[in-house]
């Protein structure tokens, strides 16, 4: 045996035509086994390997290897990384290890398996078995009857040709068949089956029973439900033509045809069935097993039509079979003929189909078994008629009731439910009843006799019934009461009397009585307008009949009647009493109304046919104000002769309305009557009127407001009369019209008496306290042209009057000046005026006022401009307060330059400064002010027109001065405003 040895770099190793070993070592190598049996370890590195002829093994060690196998039967192991193997000619074995391999078995019956990770597998020719192992893998079968395992991991089996078997393993795989028949099976996880082309079959571990099979459009979802070994859910295509369970195959090619199994059922003659069961329960079909189709009847006793509809048995049963196979069967009464606890048999045919073709038949046998028969009848309530106080009313209670047993039948447990009772018996199986026992329903009416009863057959059979028997009622004649005697008064209410009183009938309530006929018997009752009305005998007491009747005085009025119940009638009568009353005075004609004059003797009457008694009694006579009241202190009334009489005064003008009473002693009448009282004209009474006004006020006066005229009513002059002149002086006027007194003042009285004081200033000269008067005198007229004459007078009293300022005062000067002027006021009242300063004081200077009026104001310095102050003026009693309005009007003012000192020494530094500092102008701005040195300037100073000015005290002039010794240098200068004013300082 050769060893060949790589080094650590990259080797190329060739074998020998003996059997070699060829260690690649680390590094990418390339290893050549050739002839022999060869064993070639890669090692480190990426390598490449080729077996050649022999037996080889293949060792890829650690990287991404390709290794062929060659002709013979290889072993190749891919150890880590992702390799490429390929098994070459021969029965090889390869297997990828760790990574993501693609392995190839070529030509031959090959063993592969991929190891860890997601590997591509493909046989190649030859009947190869495939294992996916760990990983996500992919396994292609090729040609040959191949044998697919995938492992774990969600795997893709596909077997190419050939009839291979695939095995899913752990997780969710997708198996392909491929050509031929192929097994497939998905094993645990929710797997993928396509059987491709061949008759393929879908391989499950338990019994069919385990599984829920549905039908998901073209293909079936198979669920392992039940059972231990679980193999998921899986999706079976279409083209997978078997399904093989651990019991059973299911070929999906081809319909198994169901096999119907005969049933049974038992009930008694009188009972239906109603069986919720199927007869399809016991029915085999094995496609309906797992859910891929369903069973149904399809005929009846061989007839389609039959299935869902109620069809007749031959037996005379009913029978409705569904297409569920549950069915109600109706003995249909044609078993009645059995003697309880005997039996017969009813049978009936049905069809199973599952939908594909295939069907079976079988037979339903029912069981009917014999029941006691009980008392039928077709009708179990009787009708039957009766007559008040006819013939005996019976009935056979066991009328038109059969038995189909024939048993003796007996009446049981008989009781009555309606009507009267007491008034039925039974005789036998019949009862009877007493019709005599029913007087009292009217004619037409009825009343039912309701009786419930059992007809038994004495073997258990019971017939409840029910019997109705109606009684007619016939018409009874009525009763009238005994005579009725009654009492009434004399112009009492109209009174009603009951003509049914003690009336009575045996057919009541139902009978409805009336009385009727009324006949008046004799005497009074005949002249008497009396009625029936609502059954009641109705007279009027107010008529004339009963009015001569006197107070206790009777008199009896008799009348028969009838009482009828609509067909038969019976007579009786009734007497009424009638005691009379006092009837009260009547007013037989009418007062009529009179009239009296003011002033003049009255007189009136009352005639004795004015008043009547229909009971002849003697009247008296009294008198009163209508409404109430004694009457006037004018007017006296005579009651034994009726006589009134008296003399009207001025104020007893108007109408006057008298009640007179005729009183009989217990009852009165009264009359009403007017008396019209006509008045005469009087002459109006004016009187004296004053009044007072102030000064400029509006007087307030009506000289007709106390006037009077005593006319028909009484009234104020106001009311009825009118001024018709005035005077005043020696001037007249008319109502309406003015006059002028000679201070300018006017004056006018109008027609109704209202006075105007228009005083045009004319009393202003009036001090207060003063007064003037004018008087007046006026006519007024009253309706009937009679006058009286009055006079008046108005008082007008002075008020004071305030001063009065005749011009607005304006005072205007210089700045810096002082400023006067007069308040130019007055008074009308003459009054003495007195000037003092008002509440509103100078703002920028000083006033005084004198008291003459006169005044002065005093400006702040410098100022200019407009200023106010107040000055009030008083007569004593008015104040006015006067403005005073001030313009000062400006000047110019000079600057003002104030001295500058300072203190150097000789030989000091220069001292600088500005006499602007202390320098000012009112009006100027310091920018605006000019400086300039009234002489040359001393020694040492330079002084500039700003003000500013630097001094050198070390200048050589100085320099003669001792220690100790000081000298003064002065130097004046001048400071110009805008105004070229010019102050002088130093």
């Amino acid at each position: 045996m050769v060893r060949r040895v790589g080094s650590s770099g990259q080797d190329v190793l060739r074998g020998s035509l003996l059997d070699d070993i060829i260690l690649g070592l680390s590094n990418d190598d390339i290893l050549f086994g050739l002839a022999g049996n060869d064993r070639l370890f890669g090692g480190d590195g990426t390598d490449r390997m080729f077996g050649a002829d022999g037996n080889d093994l293949f060792r890829g060690g650690a990287g991404n290897d390709v290794a062929v196998g060659g002709a013979g039967n290889d072993r190749i192991f891919g150890d880590d990384g992702n390799d490429t193997l390929r098994g070459g000619d021969g029965n090889d074995v390869v297997r990828g290890g760790v990574g993501d391999d693609r392995i190839f078995g070529d030509a031959g019956d090959d063993n592969l398996a991929g190891g860890t990770g997601d590997d591509f597998i493909r046989g190649g020719e030859g009947n190869d078995r495939l294992l996916g192992q760990a990983g996500a893998d992919r396994l292609i079968g090729d040609a040959g009857d191949d044998t697919l395992l995938g492992g774990s991991g969600a795997d893709r089996l596909e077997g190419g040709t050939g009839s291979d078997r695939l095995l899913g393993g752990t997780d969710n795989d997708t198996l392909f068949g491929g050509d031929d028949n192929d097994t497939l099976s998905g094993q645990s996880g929710d797997d993928t089956l396509s059987g491709g082309a061949g008759i393929d079959s879908a391989q499950f571990s338990g019994p069919i029973a385990d599984y829920d099979i549905v039908q998901v459009g073209p293909d079936l979802q198979v669920t392992h439900a039940r059972g231990t070994m679980l193999d998921g859910t899986d999706l079976v295509l279409a083209d997978v033509e078997r399904l093989v369970f651990q019991d059973v195959t299911l070929d999906l090619t081809s319909n198994s045809p169901p096999t119907a199994a005969d049933d049974t059922a038992t009930t008694d003659e009188d009972t239906g069935l109603v069986v919720a069961t199927s007869v399809l329960d016991n029915d085999f079909d094995l496609e309906a097993s797992v859910n891929l189709q369903t069973l149904v009847v399809s005929e009846v006793n061989g007839n389609p039509a039959d299935v869902g509809n109620q069809i007749t048995l031959t037996s005379g049963a009913l029978l409705t079979v569904n297409a569920d196979g549950t069915y109600e069967y109706d003995p249909n009464g044609v078993f009645d003929f059995l003697p309880a606890g005997s039996s017969d048999t009813d049978t009936f045919v049905y069809t199973v189909s599952d939908g594909s073709g295939g069907t079976s038949t079988a037979t339903v046998t029912v069981t009917v078994t014999g029941v006691n028969d009980g008392p039928a009848v077709a009708n179990a309530t009787i009708n039957a008629p009766g007559t008040e106080n006819g013939p005996v009313a019976a009935v056979d209670l066991l009328q038109d009731v059969t038995d189909a047993e024939g048993d003796a039948l007996a009446v049981d447990a008989l009781a009555q439910t309606a009507g009267r009772t007491g008034v039925h018996s039974l005789v036998g199986n019949t009862i009877v009843v007493d019709t005599s026992a029913f007087d009292d329903l009217a004619l037409g009416q009825t009343e039912t006799l309701t009786f419930t009863y059992n007809v038994i057959d004495g073997n258990g059979g019971i017939l409840a019934r029910t019997l109705n028997l109606e009684i007619t009622g016939t018409n009874d004649a009525p009763l009238a009461g005994a005579v009725i005697n009654a009492a009434a008064s004399e112009d009492g209410p109209a009174t009603a009397f009951d003509l049914l009183t003690g009336a009575t009938d045996v057919d009541l309530p139902a009978d409805t009585l009336t009385a009727t006929n009324l006949q008046p018997v004799s005497g009074p009752a005949l002249a008497v307008p009396a009625s029936i009305v609502a059954n009641q005998l109705v007279i009027d007491m107010t008529q004339s009949t009963f009015q001569g009747l006197a107070a206790g005085e009777t008199v009896d009025l008799a009348f028969t009647f009838d009482v009828s119940d609509g067909l038969l009638t019976d007579g009786s009568a009734i007497i009424v009493t009638v005691t009379g009353t006092n009837d009260a005075p009547t007013v037989n004609a009418a007062l009529a109304d009179t009239t009296a004059t003011e002033d003049a003797p009255f007189v009136f009457t009352v005639d004795p046919s004015t008043f009547d008694d229909v009971d002849g009694d003697a009247l008296t006579l009294t008198a009163q104000l209508s409404g109430g009241g004694a009457l006037p202190a004018w007017l006296t009334f005579d009651a034994v002769n009726g006589v009134f009489s008296g003399t009207p005064a001025n104020g007893d003008v108007g109408t006057l309305s008298i009640d007179v009473t005729a009183s009989d002693g217990t009852a009165s009448v009264t009359d009403t009557f007017d008396v019209v009282i006509s008045g005469v004209n009087d002459a109006p009474v004016a009187d004296l009127d004053a009044a007072t006004v102030a000064q400029d006020a509006a007087l307030v006066l009506n000289v007709l407001a106390n006037d009077s005229d005593e006319e028909d009513t009484g009234g104020v002059l106001g009311m009825t009369g009118t001024v018709t002149t005035f005077t005043i002086g020696a001037s007249t006027a008319n109502a309406g019209d003015t006059i002028t007194l000679a201070n300018g003042a006017v004056v006018s009285i109008e027609a109704n008496g209202d006075v105007t004081l228009t005083q045009n200033d004319a009393f202003d000269g009036l001090d207060d306290g003063d007064s003037e008067t004018i008087a007046f005198a006026y006519t007024v007229s009253d309706t009937g042209g009679l006058t009286a004459t009055s006079a008046g007078a108005i008082t007008v009293t002075g008020t004071n009057d305030g001063p009065v300022v005749t011009t607005p005062e304006l005072v205007s000067g210089a700045e810096d000046t002082v400023l006067s002027g007069l308040i130019d006021a007055s008074d009308v009242d003459g009054d003495t005026l007195t000037y003092v300063l008002g509440g509103t004081a100078a703002t920028n200077g000083t006033a005084v006022v004198n008291a003459d009026g006169t005044y002065t104001y005093t400006p702040n310095a410098d100022f200019n401009g407009s200023d106010t102050f107040t000055v009030d003026v008083s007569d004593g009693l008015v104040t006015e307060t006067v403005t005073v309005n001030v313009t000062v009007n400006a000047v110019n003012d000079a600057p003002v330059a104030v001295d500058d000192t300072a203190a150097v020494s000789e030989g000091d530094a220069v001292f600088s400064g500005s006499v602007a500092t202390n320098d000012s102008d009112i009006e100027t701005a310091a920018a605006n002010l000019i400086y300039a040195l009234v002489a040359a300037a001393p020694a040492g100073l330079t002084f500039n027109a700003d003000g500013t000015f630097a001094f050198a005290p070390a200048d050589a002039a100085y320099d003669g001065l001792a220690v100790g010794e000081t000298l003064d240098v002065v130097a004046a200068y001048t400071v110009t405003d805008d105004d070229a004013t010019t102050p002088l300082s130093a």
